[in-house]
């Protein structure tokens, strides 16, 4: 796998770390009373239910409001990265004016001097953030729930209805926090999308690093950090396989459904194992 692609799966790495570090001090937090848990009630499915059709609405809003206004998706950008690196540094540093301080200048950098570099480094940290939340708000069972909704969900954006490639397409016109990317260069030029070229810039959406990073989070809650541990893992592997094949064959696919599969893969293999 060329460099290029492989940097890809480096801020995956980095991030899932950081994420797996930011949960599991939330959660040692939250068990000594020094904070409070996401959500009251982290066992019940209906909540996996509710967040899900949270998503596909604000999905439909988002594709609606974009056919008036192009830059709409991109308007409340610095507010997502702003509130999800200000969580992961303050579950981190745990002194709020430093986590503010922090928080402001990554989203001014990303805002300011967008490039692949700006976008992927607010990725990670904004990723850790999210995906450490998001795992400490399910308990292990309506996670899982809530990944296959998403992933099934995927399949049928990607291949029947086709938005989420319309979205994808939104998103790719300028460096965005809620993907990362890194450009391939071929040997020589081929063929890709219709048209000939040499160089084609490679995707992968935040979702499909956040949404395995709370798996392992959550995991990690309900069994320990083994289990987690092989969660990334699984996650890793689908990934680098994914690549393998877009490498060779550039064309939209759903990433979620190959990370989900490699994710809950890991978790199985722990309990096999251990």
């Amino acid at each position: 796998m060329q460099k290029n692609i492989f940097i890809i799966l480096i801020f995956v790495v980095i991030t899932q770390i950081l994420g797996i570090y930011a949960g599991y001090t939330y959660y040692n937090l939250i068990k000594s009373g020094a904070a409070i848990p996401p959500v009251e009630n982290p066992y019940s499915i209906e909540n996996s239910f509710y967040l899900f059709f949270w998503i596909i609405f604000m999905t439909i809003v988002i594709l609606i409001v974009s056919k008036f206004w192009k830059g709409f998706i991109f308007s409340f950008e610095p507010f997502l990265i702003f509130l999800a690196s200000f969580l992961f540094f303050d579950i981190v540093i745990q002194v709020s004016i430093i986590s503010l301080i922090l928080a402001a200048g990554l989203t001014l950098w990303k805002t300011i001097k967008p490039s692949f570099l700006s976008q992927n480094i607010s990725s990670t940290i904004s990723g850790a953030g999210a995906g450490a939340i998001i795992g400490l708000s399910f308990d292990l069972v309506p996670c899982i729930v809530f990944l296959l909704l998403l992933s099934t969900y995927d399949i049928v954006a990607v291949f029947i209805t086709k938005h989420m490639i319309s979205l994808a397409k939104l998103l790719i016109k300028r460096p965005t926090s809620f993907m990362f990317s890194s450009a391939h260069e071929y040997k020589t030029p081929r063929k890709i999308y219709g048209k000939v070229k040499k160089v084609h810039v490679f995707h992968l959406g935040l979702g499909d690093v956040v949404l395995p990073l709370a798996l392992a989070v959550s995991s990690i809650v309900k069994h320990g950090f083994i289990h987690g541990l092989f969660c990334i893992f699984g996650c890793w592997i689908s990934l680098i396989l994914l690549f393998y094949y877009m490498k060779n064959n550039p064309s939209p696919l759903p990433a979620l459904p190959f990370v989900s599969v490699g994710s809950l893969s890991g978790i199985v293999i722990a309990n096999l194992l251990f």
